[in-house]
């Protein structure tokens, strides 16, 4: 995905160092694909605690702060901070010796540090999009750290971040980078047919696969707003819109199943279903009121 575009551009930086603006996009991309990988990191727990999950957890939070903290100490450097510099004198290695219980108070103190320069570091590529992703993941760290099982009622609000990074990332390229690769369609052809190779890989979009459909009344068949709809077993809730539709995003592809409930009505569960990866599964209810069927 934007991996490829990143790597690629970085094997071509005595190219692109020339265009101080493509430089600087492209260092946005990095730190988009490390908030990326962090919220693919909690986004992958399931139910179950083990160590390989209390792993990806560390990971993500170190993963995300190192990245920051790199692009801030870039801004320091070229500013003649000092003071700043020896504040942001931590390096991934680092993170990763430090305990358990201690990283989320020092990755906080780092973000809070950093965060109100937010206006001045737009350039070297900490968006606003990654500050938010930093701080899910500061903010989730110590619930899922405790147990995976906590992630699953987070998920919404991961989901909803994991999504507007992909389309900011997208908007990034489309908009920024691109324009300024195809500036050197004369000077290096060469260079742009493979970055618009590497760029194809992005298009694919976001991983898994999406899920919809309509929760209708038994009775009539009008649409039923406001009905909760869950993705067994993950934990991601959904509400019906006015029109009864409903819509889950990036699920990963697998066998799944969906659950609908509304206050006044009967629970209803689907049956299980394949989903494909880029697949979309379409999947209607149709809800008996609870007192129609009392007796």
């Amino acid at each position: 995905m934007f991996k490829a575009v990143h790597q690629f551009c970085l094997t071509r930086s005595d190219l692109i160092e020339d265009v101080p603006p493509f430089v600087s996009g492209i260092n946005t991309l990095g730190q988009h694909i490390a908030a990326i990988s962090g919220m693919e990191s909690l986004l992958s727990l399931r139910p179950g605690e083990t160590a390989r999950d209390k792993n990806n957890i560390r990971l993500a939070l170190c993963r995300i702060t190192s990245s920051a903290v790199s692009a801030c100490r870039s801004f320091a450097e070229n500013g003649h901070d000092s003071a700043l510099q020896n504040d942001l004198s931590i390096s991934l290695a680092d993170l990763k010796k430090i305990s358990s219980e201690e990283l989320p108070d020092i990755a906080r103190n780092l973000f809070n540090r950093i965060h109100p320069l937010a206006p001045q570091l737009a350039v070297y590529g900490l968006t606003n999009g990654i500050f938010s992703a930093w701080n899910h993941i500061l903010n989730t760290y110590a619930p899922n750290f405790k147990s995976p099982r906590a992630a699953m009622l987070q998920r919404k609000n991961l989901n909803q971040c994991f999504i507007q990074l992909f389309k900011d990332g997208n908007i990034l390229c489309s908009d920024f980078i691109d324009p300024l690769a195809d500036t050197f369609k004369e000077k290096d052809p060469e260079f742009l047919k493979n970055y618009l190779l590497s760029r194809s890989f992005t298009n694919i979009g976001i991983k898994g696969g999406m899920i919809k459909g309509t929760i209708r009344s038994n009775e009539q068949g009008n649409p039923i707003q406001g009905a909760s709809v869950t993705l067994v077993g993950f934990g991601v809730v959904v509400k019906s819109d006015e029109e009864g539709h409903f819509l889950f995003k990036a699920v990963k592809k697998g066998t799944h199943m969906i659950r609908a409930e509304k206050a006044d009505y009967f629970t209803k569960t689907s049956h299980s279903f394949e989903l494909k990866e880029g697949g979309l599964a379409n999947i209607d209810f149709e809800l008996n009121r609870a007192e129609i069927l009392q007796y």
